[in-house]
């Protein structure tokens, strides 16, 4: 009688994900490249461009794509600051499978600890009982107090501790200070590119054409050569010290020239 070499449970586990997959597989595995999102984008719904993406990475990863992609191990998919802190979102998502979050609050909502560790915040029929983590960046002056809730675990193989929860959402929120950089100091307020879409992918006028990555890099790479370049130049003192004062200069010289060549070598001969 021929025999099994593997067992159900064995062949099981190397048809499907890894359990508990690293940091730096998941880094390598599943960051999307540009033609990455070129060929998701062409998906119509958002659930088949969440499985475009996913079946990418397994087949980065394994070789293949295994036939469930439910069992893909649970990553952290929500993370919010406190914009979209609302105790209705997070009752929401503690009550949701597989899917672990974190989240800002507001410092004044009301709290109280528990003894075992957790914290009941808000008042009334919104009252919900949630891991929280508060630390301080003593980095800024106004040692500002940030308040994380979320649902990740503490113990066992997927334990997340405290700092770990605090390094996540400093990483990302890095991200987000990022963006109000360019938007608050660099003006860059609007995107203007757009992807060439083919025949049929938008559907209808109203519905609009999706963001060509390639585009809003070189708006992001632009926005920030530039300031690299205001920082760099001197002016007469005369016409001021500030970045503006040196944009106001710049355009007055260039407007003088007709090479840019020949106006940028003058500029720094003088200065």
């Amino acid at each position: 009688m021929p025999g099994q070499f593997l067992t159900k449970a064995e062949r099981e586990q190397l048809s499907s994900f890894p359990p508990h997959p690293t940091e730096d597989e998941i880094i390598t595995f599943f960051t999307l490249t540009v033609s990455d999102l070129h060929l998701i984008n062409k998906r119509s719904e958002d659930y088949n461009r969440l499985g475009c993406a996913l079946q990418l990475g397994a087949l980065r990863s394994l070789g293949f794509v295994p036939d469930n992609l439910e069992n893909a191990p649970s990553i952290i998919q929500h993370f919010w600051d406190r914009g979209f802190c609302k105790l209705s979102r997070i009752k929401r998502l503690k009550d949701k499978e597989n899917q672990y979050f974190i989240l800002r609050i507001k410092n004044n909502i009301k709290i109280e600890m528990f003894e075992n560790g957790n914290f009941l915040i808000g008042t009334g029929e919104e009252q919900v009982e949630v891991r929280m983590v508060i630390f301080c960046d003593l980095e800024n002056e106004d040692k500002s107090e940030f308040r994380l809730v979320s649902n990740l675990p503490v113990t066992g193989e997927q334990g997340v501790s405290n700092q770990e929860i605090g390094e996540y959402y400093c990483s990302c929120r890095q991200i987000e200070l990022l963006w109000k950089f360019l938007k608050m100091h660099l003006k860059l307020d609007k995107l203007i590119t757009k992807k060439r879409c083919d025949p049929g992918e938008v559907s209808s006028p109203r519905e609009r054409a999706p963001r060509d990555p390639n585009g809003i890099a070189i708006q992001i790479y632009s926005c920030l050569i530039a300031d690299v370049i205001l920082k760099l130049v001197r002016i007469p003192k005369e016409f001021g010290k500030k970045t503006l004062d040196k944009l106001w200069y710049l355009q007055a010289f260039m407007s003088e020239k007709i090479s840019y060549v020949h106006w940028f070598e003058e500029l720094i001969i003088q200065h």
